[in-house]
């Protein structure tokens, strides 16, 4: 799995996600993209399709999806998958609400279990609609590929937890160069290399792989803060 920083080993590397969704089955407090179950927001495939032509793929060391939940809306996130080389590491963060239900572990696992590294989120309002007991014995059975996230940092002021003031510690200047960026829901290209709140680089019909990667780094270079449009800005 490729997610961090710390996977990333040069200046020239890059993880980057699709958030094909904001629908979701849940309505958490904290939820930093704003999903819910009345979201009706998705990523325009066609568009994203296009942009992927300008991809430099070995520049890339991982692509995750995630929203919204996958395992809802499998159809839309496969969709996306299909626009990702087969060797590339991949990997997918579900809340695991299908862990309930012995048709719907069997239908998501079925789906994602040799395609991605699949990351359950273990928040305490996650807990309250998983069976963690049977997700901790999947991720033994498959050891390596099935994660039970239940530590989590101070959560991100977005989404729900917006705020116009928050203690930004310019994280994203801890870093050598970009580590991760996100095609968000709406189209825009979003830098995920950040304790605060995330900063949008630019838009999919506006530039490609290269130059939003340029951008990034211009952009971590300097230090965002909140003087640039961000992530809270794309949402109503």
């Amino acid at each position: 799995m490729v997610r961090n920083a710390k996977d990333v080993k040069d200046l020239e590397h890059v993880s980057f996600s699709f958030i094909p969704s904001l629908k979701c089955n849940n309505q958490c407090s904290f939820c930093m993209y704003g999903a819910s179950p009345d979201n009706k927001q998705t990523l325009s495939y066609d568009t994203t399709a296009k942009w992927m032509k300008s991809v430099v793929w070995d520049r890339v060391i991982g692509w995750g999806l995630y929203g919204g939940e996958p395992f809802i809306e499998m159809q839309l996130y496969e969709r996306f998958y299909q626009l990702l080389p087969e060797e590339l590491p991949k990997f997918v963060i579900t809340n695991g609400t299908w862990s309930k239900s012995d048709t719907d572990a069997k239908n998501f696992l079925q789906w994602s279990v040799g395609k991605f590294h699949i990351v359950v989120s273990g928040t305490t309002e996650h807990r309250r609609h998983q069976s963690v007991n049977f997700i901790k014995k999947l991720a033994r059975q498959f050891d390596g590929a099935i994660t039970y996230k239940d530590e989590y940092e101070e959560m991100h002021p977005m989404g729900r937890l917006s705020k116009p003031d928050w203690n930004c510690l310019k994280k994203c200047l801890w870093h050598e160069t970009v580590t991760r960026l996100a095609i968000f829901v709406t189209g825009h290209i979003i830098l995920q290399n950040c304790d605060g709140v995330y900063p949008v680089i630019g838009h999919i019909e506006q530039m490609g792989f290269a130059e939003a990667f340029e951008k990034g780094r211009e952009l971590r270079t300097i230090g965002c803060d909140r003087t640039c449009m961000n992530i809270n800005d794309l949402q109503p």
